[in-house]
């Protein structure tokens, strides 16, 4: 319903960079079909450049392609690389965000794990580290995302420490 009523709102404004991220959150949520999702990720960029959210929901898009992408490895870096890419341009005009700080997080932590899973422990080791300081700085921001990101930032040190996460 929710993107039927986006794809409605759509034609009577294609070039509202809102709506299309919005769809693109919400074929996100839904998680099986990511490429229309960074397709319209990408059009809100196109509309908005400096749409934070739209840039915050493509990074997402593209940790959650990475782990999909598994097999592919270069693939998944590739993905992992781009996100943060993403995410370091938000906060390069808003160094407050909580919202990027802690997405910044799940991907060093993924992509810590990928390296651990390939065999590069140093590698790994150095996006845990990285993980780290995004989720406490997003924890410093803002104490009340300490329920979600307890977890993570507890498995990011396990992998600083060389325990397999």
């Amino acid at each position: 319903q929710a993107l039927r009523s986006l794809e409605d709102a759509l034609k009577s404004d294609p070039l509202s960079a809102g709506l299309w991220e919005r769809r693109a959150q919400v074929r996100l949520l839904w998680g099986q079909d990511l490429q229309a999702a960074a397709d319209d990720a990408a059009r809100a960029l196109e509309l908005a450049p400096h749409l934070h959210l739209a840039r915050l929901t493509r990074a997402t898009i593209r940790r959650v392609w990475a782990g999909k992408e598994e097999q592919a490895g270069r693939e998944s870096v590739g993905l992992l690389s781009d996100a943060m890419d993403d995410l370091t341009e938000i906060l390069k005009q808003n160094p407050r965000s909580t919202e990027a700080w802690a997405e910044g997080g799940r991907v060093e932590l993924d992509w810590g794990r990928h390296m651990q899973k390939f065999g590069d422990t140093g590698a790994g080791r150095e996006h845990f580290t990285h993980a780290v300081r995004h989720f406490e700085e997003a924890l410093r921001l803002n104490e009340g995302l300490s329920a979600g990101l307890r977890e993570p930032l507890r498995e990011a040190r396990r992998g600083l420490l060389g325990s397999t996460p």
